[in-house]
């Protein structure tokens, strides 16, 4: 069975008998289908809460400060929404 471990990369050994390796296949599966997520830095105004409600049903808001002239939010959103929220994007952190 190591063969074909080496041989697949991402592949995962389970048994069908008795359940081992289950939960790394489903870390493995959760990994490869999550699409790729862009980790950025945003600030929004206070007088924009339609963006503020956007960000947070279509990216993962990681940190947020509702302090100060705006609010501010670290998140991870999908790359196809990059566009939508360019506007308010001070920094890109990461691909992750």
């Amino acid at each position: 069975m190591g063969r074909f471990l080496e041989q697949y990369p991402n592949s995962v050994a389970v048994s069908a008998a008795t359940g081992e390796g289950f939960p790394a296949l489903l870390a493995e599966l959760g990994s490869q289908l999550r699409p790729s997520r862009e980790f950025v830095e945003l600030n929004v105004p206070h007088s924009e809460p339609a963006v503020i409600a956007r960000l947070h049903a279509v990216g993962q808001v990681v940190e947020r400060d509702y302090n100060g002239q705006g609010a501010r939010f670290k998140a991870r959103i999908p790359p196809h929404f990059h566009a939508e929220f360019a506007p308010f994007i001070v920094q890109d952190l990461r691909v992750v």
